[in-house]
C-alpha cells in the first residue's frame, strides 16, 4: 500500500525510453545500471503463463487475486477468501519482506511453492482445482540496517531510513545492495528448480517516493531496475520471471525489454478509471493489471487482466474481509468473467 496508511510491519499499500545504452567502465553516476540489453529467453513455463495472462485479458475476462499477510503465517488469507466465497482465488501474493534483514515469516517461498504445486492444504470440503498462479512483491528494507546516521532498523520507507541508491558501484551501499539481491535471487532459484514461474513485482511505487528506492531520484530507480533485470536473468539465470512494472508513472518506465505487465496500486476506487486511462495511454502491447487494491474494481473483467486485493491487517484495515472496505467482493466472485482457481486452465 502507499501511504494510506502505514502498519507497524509493514505494508505496501504507488516512460522511460526503450532503447538501451552501452557499458561503460564508469564507476560513478549509476554507470552500474547502463548495461547491453537482456538477450535471455524465458521459461517454457513462464512463457506459457504470460500468454495465458495476455490471453485472459483479451477474452474479456480477469484473474483473482489475492495477497498473503506476510508478516503473520497464522492468518490464511486464502482460506479467508473460500470462506466468504467458497472459492479460491487463481493467484496469490507473496512478499519477501523479512528475507534481508530481521522480522516474522520466511516461510514465503515454502508457501509460495505449495500453493504453486498445489500442495497448498486446502479446506476439507474443498474438492476442486489445484495449484494456482504465485506473485511477489518486495518491501526491501534498508540494507544496510541499522541506518547509519538515523539509527533506524529494517525500515522501507524513505521517512524512515537515510538509504538510497548510490552512485558508485564502489560505495558500501551497491554492495549492501548486490548482498541483497544474492539473497532473494537464492529464494527465487527455489521456485525455478520447481519449474513455477512467478510475477515479480520489484521496486514497486517508486514515483510516489515513499519507499527509498523511489526517494533515491527516477535515474537512480531506472538504473537499479536495469541492473537488477541484469543480474536476475543473464547471470543468475532466473528465466521463471515475469516481471510485473507499477512505478505509478509512465515516465519511471525502465522499457519494453524489462518488463512483461504494465500494472498500478491504488485504494481509492474513484481513481481506477483514471489509472486504466494513464496505463493504457503509454500503448504497451503488454497485460494491464491491478497489482494492488483495497476494494476490488467493479467490472474487473473490462480492464484489468488480473487484480490482487491486500491482506486483512486483522486491526482497522482488513481489505479483503472488511465489507466497508471491501463491499462487492463475494459478487465479483461469483461472476463467471473471474477466473479463480477452480477454472484456472493455463496449465491445460
Amino acid at each position: 500500500m502507499a501511504v494510506l496508511t502505514i502498519f507497524s510491519q509493514g505494508t505496501s499499500c504507488a516512460q522511460g525510453s526503450n532503447s538501451s545504452t552501452s557499458p561503460s567502465t564508469s564507476k560513478s553516476s549509476y554507470q552500474w545500471g547502463n548495461l547491453p540489453a537482456p538477450t535471455s529467453k524465458k521459461s517454457e513455463s513462464a512463457q506459457k503463463l504470460l500468454e495465458y495472462i495476455k490471453a485472459v485479458s483479451q477474452q474479456g475476462k480477469t484473474i483473482a487475486g489475492q495477497m498473503d499477510l506476510t508478516w503473520n503465517p497464522a492468518t490464511d488469507m486464502a482460506q479467508r477468501v473460500y470462506k466468504d466465497t467458497g472459492k479460491y482465488p487463481a493467484l496469490m501474493g507473496y512478499d519477501f519482506m523479512n528475507y534481508t534483514q530481521s522480522g516474522n515469516n520466511t516461510n514465503q517461498t515454502a508457501e509460495a511453492i505449495a500453493w504453486a504445486k498445489g500442495t497448498y492444504k486446502y479446506d476439507k470440503t474443498y474438492s476442486g482445482r489445484k495449484g494456482g498462479i504465485v506473485t511477489f512483491c518486495w518491501h526491501w528494507r534498508n540494507p544496510l540496517s541499522p541506518d547509519k546516521k538515523s539509527g533506524s532498523q529494517d525500515n522501507f520507507y524513505s521517512e524512515g531510513t537515510t538509504f538510497r541508491i548510490p552512485k558508485s558501484e564502489d560505495s558500501a551501499e551497491f554492495k549492501a545492495i548486490k548482498k541483497d539481491l544474492d539473497k532473494i535471487a537464492a529464494e527465487l532459484k527455489k521456485l525455478k528448480d520447481e519449474d513455477i514461474p512467478v510475477l515479480w513485482r520489484p521496486l514497486h511505487e517508486a514515483a510516489g517516493g515513499w519507499f527509498w528506492w523511489g526517494d533515491s531520484t527516477k535515474k537512480g530507480y531506472l538504473a537499479l531496475w536495469r541492473y537488477m533485470y541484469h543480474y536476475f536473468t543473464e547471470e543468475k539465470g532466473l528465466d521463471n520471471l515475469i516481471w510485473v512494472w507499477n512505478g505509478q508513472s509512465p515516465s519511471w518506465y525502465p522499457g519494453d525489454e524489462y518488463c512483461d505487465i504494465i500494472a498500478w496500486d491504488e485504494y481509492e476506487a474513484t481513481k481506477f478509471e483514471g489509472d486504466y486511462e494513464i496505463l493504457a495511454g503509454m500503448k504497451k502491447d503488454k497485460p494491464i493489471a491491478m497489482s494492488e487494491n483495497g476494494r476490488i474494481p467493479e467490472n474487473p473483467w473490462e480492464k484489468w487482466a488480473y487484480f490482487m486485493t491486500w491482506n486483512d491487517d486483522n486491526g482497522d484495515y482488513n481489505f479483503w474481509s472488511s465489507d466497508k472496505l471491501n463491499p462487492n467482493r463475494k459478487k465479483i466472485y461469483a461472476d463467471s468473467r473471474v477466473i479463480t482457481l477452480e477454472t484456472l486452465e493455463w496449465k491445460q
